[in-house]
Parts: C-alpha cells; structure tokens; sequence
C-alpha cells in the first residue's frame, strides 16, 4: 500500500505534466496562429503584385497582356498652355524565328462631349490615322456601336524591315473612358506568335470601371 505522502507526489506529478502540456498546445496554437498570419500576409501581397497595372481603375475597357506590360508616360508639349500626358502600356516579344508582337495601349478619361464627337465617320478617320498607310499593301476598316461603347477597327497587311506584317488599330469610345491599340505582328506563320497576338486582341472588352463600383459601394 502507498503511503499517503507518495501519492501525494504521484498527483501532483500527473498536474505538473498535464499544465505543462496545455501550456505546450496553447504556445503550439500561437505559433501556428502566427504561422498562418504570416501566409496569408504573404498570399495577400502576391495578390497585390499580380494585379495588373493597366489598365487604370477608371477604365471602361479591359486588356490581357500575356505578361506585365511596360508602362511608359507620355506627354504632348505641343501646346504649351495645356500639356496632355498619358501613360502607354506596351508588350513587345521576339521569337527565336525573329516574329515579333507589338502592342500599345492607351486609355485616356473622356467626357460626354467627346463621347458624342466621336461618330462613326470620326472614329473610321481616326484609326485610318493610327497606322502608316505607306506600310500596307491593303487595309479594311469596321464600325460598332453598342449600348455602353462604340467601336472601329483596322486590319492590314503589308511590310515593315522587309518582314510581312498584320498591323491592327482599334478604338473604343466608352462614355467615361477611350481605349486606343496599335497592334503588329511579323510572320504570320509563327503559329505560337499568331496564337498570343489572337488570344490577346479578343481579351479585350468593355468593363465597369473599378472607380465607379467603388464609388457606388461606399454610397450604400
């Protein structure tokens, strides 16, 4: 039989060990609280990186670029009471058979007015401007209005440094927003090269812009 003093050990024994285990849980739990924590801070800012740069929040329209496009801020000095600048979004990528894409973006604000200028003559004259003429051989032009954008388009074909090339311009009038692309593309039997300048160009599309979805959150 134990003697009481013993036992007394015993119980205390078994308190000490159990205390020390759930201080052990509860210092494992924290940590792995932390753990966590710091993952998703971590997933948090990969998002952030990943968010594109263009276009800008105040967009009506949307484009894919197959990566991060380079973003390149112009101005116009040639009126100098009022310097226009504007940023440019641009994709170049050469391939090991010397195709090459070239893509340029721009999306400036507009205001009702302008949105209203823009007709159809209008917009066909202005993408008729976007490309050297003297660089096709043969072009078409196209015209859509819908409910929330209007938009033209050129395609042509012709040469530039001796390569045959597809050259694309198009305009999106949205009533708060203009998106403009100027698009080439060497060798059109690169089908890898044809696939991404496809695959890009039917990326873009009209949108919401981010601004205004905002704005009409914070108002509820």
């Amino acid at each position: 039989m134990p003697k009481p003093g013993s036992q007394m050990r015993n119980i205390l024994l078994l308190v000490l060990v159990a205390l020390l285990a759930l201080s052990f849980a509860d210092t494992l739990s924290a940590q792995e609280e932390k753990n966590q924590e710091e993952i998703q801070k971590e997933e948090a800012s990969e998002t952030k990186k990943k968010e594109p740069s263009f276009p800008p929040p105040f967009c009506n329209f949307t484009i894919s670029f197959p990566q991060e496009p380079d973003i390149q801020k112009i101005c116009d000095k040639k009126n100098k009471a009022r310097i226009n600048c504007f940023e440019q979004a641009r994709y170049t990528y050469t391939y090991t058979d010397g195709s090459k894409i070239d893509v340029r973006a721009i999306c400036n604000r507009m205001t009702q007015d302008i949105y209203d200028h823009y007709s159809e003559r209008v917009m066909d004259m202005t993408v008729k401007a976007m490309i050297n003429r003297a660089l096709m051989d043969h072009y078409e032009t196209s015209y859509r209005a819908e409910t929330n954008y209007k938009q033209a388009a050129l395609v042509g074909e012709g040469k530039r440094n001796r390569k045959p090339t597809i050259f694309i311009a198009q305009l999106w009038i949205g009533q708060q927003s203009s998106l403009s692309v100027e698009a080439e593309m060497s060798n059109e039997k690169n089908k890898l090269a044809d696939e991404v300048f496809s695959k890009l160009l039917k990326s873009i599309h009209y949108r919401k812009p981010i601004e205004d979805e905002g704005d009409s959150e914070n108002k509820n």
